[in-house]
């Protein structure tokens, strides 16, 4: 797909912000950063940090963003809509990641976690009950279709094997490798 194939304005915006946003990262790392990091004084190692953090600013944000782009396409795929506009609703607001009605006035609602586990075979306590408050409105919700995305293959698995049981009703979906293949979609009834 072209970049720009099927994206909103709005899309395309936030794309060319993070553009921006890459380009500052990659010129603060080839130009500002020490070359010895280590034995800088602590003074400049913290002023490093704080610049690299000026310019990343909420990358977790950013990357679920792009993983709602993710979500378009795989719907996309699946469902008829009219338009999808992922830019609409800001990353980190209250509420369902995705909650959009098809074409033909079915409901399809979803989150998005893009979370690394913070232990090796299990989400750590914050994770765990972050995860299951998203399960929980996605279960208390009315809806055609309901999907958890997740965009770690690690992540997929302890899922699979730890949570489904409040997955009823649910899809569990691995992006981007639910894209292209049905094994990283479950599907609990």
């Amino acid at each position: 797909m072209d970049n720009r194939e099927g994206l909103s304005d709005e899309e395309i915006n936030y794309i060319e912000k993070l553009s921006i946003k890459m380009d500052e990262v990659r010129g603060f790392l080839t130009d500002d950063m020490p070359s010895d990091f280590p034995n800088e004084s602590l003074i400049n190692q913290y002023k490093t940090l704080k610049g690299f953090r000026r310019i990343i600013g909420n990358i977790d944000n950013d990357l679920s963003f792009i993983g709602c782009l993710l979500i378009k396409e795989f719907l996309k795929q699946r469902h008829l809509f009219l338009s999808l506009n992922m830019a609409l609703k800001p990353q980190g607001s209250p509420g369902l990641d995705f909650d959009e009605r098809t074409s033909d006035g079915e409901r399809i609602i979803g989150e998005l976690k893009t979370t690394y586990p913070y232990k090796e075979s299990d989400l750590g306590a914050n994770q765990k009950s972050n995860f299951i408050k998203d399960f929980e409105k996605l279960q208390l919700n009315v809806a055609d279709y309901k999907y958890f995305f997740v965009t770690e293959f690690k992540t997929f698995n302890i899922v699979r094997s730890k949570y489904s049981q409040y997955l009823t009703g649910i899809s569990l979906v691995l992006l981007p490798d639910g894209l292209s293949n049905e094994e990283f979609i479950i599907t609990y009834s």
